[in-house]
């Protein structure tokens, strides 16, 4: 409960209920055994489903996940995870709820689903993906008042085991580099295994963003299918990418030989790479040439980060190369450093001293006392 304090020195009383449909419902009393009472009343009315609740509408589930689709995803992801969402939805969700009227769906409906997806051996992080979708799609029905809540509880989300995350090796970079020194992938896999940047990001740099001047490599754009250029980056970000002198000659070099007028990197013909097929077919030939481990494209990002830490890098400034937006993201590749936890395993240090008879005895040495 809020007090609010008047200048003539007369108190309210302020108290807030949350609707169903996520939105907050307060009022202010000048007794607080008012606001306490109406915050009471209001919950059993709602409880009981005579307050706050909008009219049911028969709206087929299909057709509100059709348009939360529409509004919330097309034109708003990148073209890969706009695939992903629509591959979900069609495939794993709607088949689950098509011809139902999305204010009947329930809990333990939902609950079924995910039931359903762990018996049949689907991974967690997957069953919480469908989960997520579900409960935006409600979030949305909300929104647009076709549904007074959402069925959807955190009790159905499983407990995501995280993956390790692969890297190359310095014998396999070295490797996949001197192998491919011929091939039109070269480029890119250079970049890629010195900047960290991203598949889309290098096929869509051009040379308006390379500035030999400020000796830096500006990164705002991607690659999407069918070679259009988005003017954003995964975070929505710009972000500068300081040019050495190894990248600098590297560009030079590039830029002496440029094939396209406005792409830095393209395939043998001139033309700018697919994103679509680099990765299952540049890449995965380069590996196969270079006879090392087939990971994917993403990994060589891995690669990056993981040797910049191991080779004494600092965690902050590598969230800013790759252009995080939550050094959670970057703190996966701490562990890696030499670094990391030193000090903080030398606070509690046990040892045997002499006391001043001679004699040994036990002691705990506390760093900084």
């Amino acid at each position: 409960m809020e007090t609010i304090k008047r200048k003539n020195g007369v108190k309210r009383y302020r108290e807030k209920v949350r609707l169903p449909n996520g939105k907050y419902l307060k009022r202010t009393f000048t007794r607080k055994t008012d606001a306490s009472d109406w915050k009471g009343k209001t919950r059993t009315e709602i409880r009981m489903g005579v307050f706050g609740l909008c009219p049911e509408r028969k709206v087929p589930f299909e057709e509100v996940a059709n348009e939360w689709f529409k509004a919330r995803v097309e034109h708003r992801l990148a073209h890969k995870s706009i695939q992903t969402y629509r591959y979900t939805l069609t495939g794993q969700v709607l088949p689950h709820f098509r011809s139902c009227l999305i204010g009947k769906i329930t809990h333990s409906m939902i609950e079924e689903v995910r039931s359903h997806y762990l018996r049949s051996g689907m991974a967690s992080k997957t069953i919480n993906r469908i989960m997520t979708m579900i409960r935006q799609i409600f979030e949305f029905a909300l929104d647009r008042e076709y549904v007074s809540q959402n069925p959807i509880k955190k009790s159905l989300y499983l407990k995501d085991e995280k993956k390790q995350f692969q890297y190359f090796e310095r014998n396999e970079i070295e490797a996949l580099l001197r192998t491919n020194r011929t091939y039109s992938s070269y480029p890119v896999l250079y970049l890629a295994l010195n900047t960290g940047m991203r598949l889309g990001e290098i096929l869509g740099l051009c040379w308006d963003r390379v500035n030999f001047d400020s000796n830096q490599v500006q990164i705002t754009r991607t690659l999407l299918r069918k070679g259009h250029l988005q003017d954003k980056t995964k975070s929505g970000r710009a972000r500068y990418f300081p040019m050495n002198e190894t990248l600098r000659s590297f560009f030079q070099e590039l830029k002496k030989n440029q094939a396209h007028p406005s792409f830095v990197f393209t395939s043998q013909n001139g033309t700018p790479f697919n994103p679509d097929h680099f990765s299952g077919r540049n890449f995965k030939r380069s590996c196969l040439r270079a006879g090392v481990r087939c990971l994917r494209f993403h990994d060589l990002r891995h690669t990056y980060a993981s040797h910049f830490m191991m080779n004494g890098g600092r965690i902050f400034e590598l969230k800013d190369l790759l252009g995080h937006t939550d050094i959670k993201t970057t703190m996966i590749y701490a562990h890696l450093s030499k670094d990391h936890l030193a000090e903080a395993s030398r606070i509690v240090n046990f040892g045997i001293t002499e006391n001043q008879n001679g004699a040994a005895g036990p002691f705990l040495a506390l760093v900084g006392n």
